[in-house]
């Protein structure tokens, strides 16, 4: 086990004439960021050395929460740098 997938945004607000994403996945939903971390921590502790963190559209991240806080993105790539330096 060396990889695994952390989905941290679905779906899509762009609307492109040739998508059927916003359609077929709905408006772009960010997952907190305290559960993106719980995910990542346990990954880590079942012995994941590599994390990749994916989703629809990730320039979208955090669009939709009330605190417009795009910094989380970068907090979340610095917490998992933490997590693996630790471990490994």
């Amino acid at each position: 086990m060396t990889r695994a997938y952390v989905k941290i945004q679905d779906g899509c607000n762009h609307f492109c004439s040739y998508c059927k994403i916003p359609f077929a996945r709905g408006k772009s939903r960010s997952r907190k960021k305290e559960n993106i971390l719980k995910e990542i921590e346990k990954l880590v502790e079942d012995g994941f050395k590599e994390v990749i963190l994916i989703g629809i559209d990730l320039s979208a991240y955090g669009e939709d929460f009330e605190e417009k806080d795009f910094f989380y993105f970068f907090l979340i790539f610095l917490y998992i740098f933490f997590i693996f330096r630790t471990f490994t």
